[in-house]
């Protein structure tokens, strides 16, 4: 048997419908509670460089430019220099746009080592009021190959990625550095304007993501020392349709359901309902006001108290 991770969720129509069914749910990057998340830094002036050699992006990025500053009569092809001056606020759009993109093509479901931790059951949970799932990290690891394999039989539907081995189940490495994604930024860029025949119309839509295994992984599972709280892993999959925020990843049912400490009465009757109808075992978390140390403790709920709730809809004192 593999160790434990656990999610946290808040109490919500779609929380409660993934908990009834044994559903995995993951959400693209641009709608997470960190908006910084799997982003790169990238230099306007490396990118521009490595522009400037490729006369098919420097033609496109003047017609673009032209496009936005139908003012600007100049020949902005051969004069770089005043291409350069006129160019940054497009290229930059370019960039973030590529980024955007980038992120928009994957899905993420994030877990955590440990349930006991007051921070994240404040952050995750709704302060507390939610709950949490014990899953076992070789499931969700079995979870995300299963998730890719049927990803790659319909290839010839879904080509954006280049490369499906940079996606998994992993760790989340914590640093105080970001990545410097230029190249990647630039290739992206020059794939939207050389292949793309909506250029001119504003539709910026790269064909492909091309992203080796270590450019990857600097981008999506590395994150800022502020966040090394979490003790974070992660499954990242491809997503299907880049315009949904969302999409399942599959069935698993949990080992145990964690209620949190201030979940009100109604909730924790209809989470234990769940409960009870799968045969799960339940927890509720209690904080450590015994002593002198900050941190929450995990409280076996017995059958008999869940047959108090369930049945009985009777309130348990949980501090006992």
């Amino acid at each position: 048997m593999s160790e434990s991770i656990y999610r946290y969720r808040k109490i919500d129509k779609y929380n409660m419908l993934n908990l009834i069914n044994d559903e995995i749910y993951a959400s693209s990057p641009v709608v997470f509670n960190d908006p910084y998340d799997a982003l790169c830094a990238y230099s306007l002036k490396d990118i521009w460089e490595n522009l400037s050699e490729d006369k098919d992006s420097i033609q496109a990025i003047a017609d673009g430019i032209r496009i936005i500053y139908p003012e600007l009569k100049l020949d902005l092809v051969d004069a770089k220099e005043i291409l350069y001056e006129n160019s940054a606020t497009f290229v930059n759009k370019c960039a973030l746009d590529a980024l955007d993109r980038i992120r928009r093509g994957f899905v993420v479901a994030c877990f955590s080592k440990f349930v006991e931790t007051e921070i994240m059951w404040s952050h995750y949970a709704n302060y507390g009021t939610g709950f949490a799932l014990e899953y076992e990290q070789d499931e969700i690891g079995n979870l995300a190959k299963e998730y890719i394999k049927n990803y790659q039989s319909n290839s010839n539907k879904h080509t954006v990625w280049e490369d499906y081995s940079v996606f998994g189940f992993k760790e989340v490495r914590y640093d105080s550095t970001r990545f410097d994604g230029s190249e990647i930024v630039c290739n992206q860029i020059k794939t939207m304007l050389a292949s793309n025949s909506e250029f001119k119309k504003g539709k910026l839509i790269p064909d492909k993501y091309s992203l080796d295994a270590n450019a990857f992984n600097e981008l999506a599972y590395k994150k800022h020392k502020s966040w090394e709280y979490e003790n974070e892993l992660r499954l990242i999959v491809p997503s299907y349709d880049s315009r949904q925020t969302g999409c399942k990843i599959g069935n698993i049912r949990p080992k145990a359901i964690y209620l949190g400490e201030f979940m009100s009465f109604n909730d924790t009757y209809n989470i234990c309902s769940i409960a009870m109808n799968k045969k799960l075992p339940v927890y509720k978390m209690v904080s450590k006001l015994g002593g002198t140390q900050f941190g929450l403790t995990k409280r076996a709920v017995s059958d008999k108290e869940l047959e108090a709730i369930v049945k009985d809809f009777k309130e348990v004192n949980f501090y006992d």
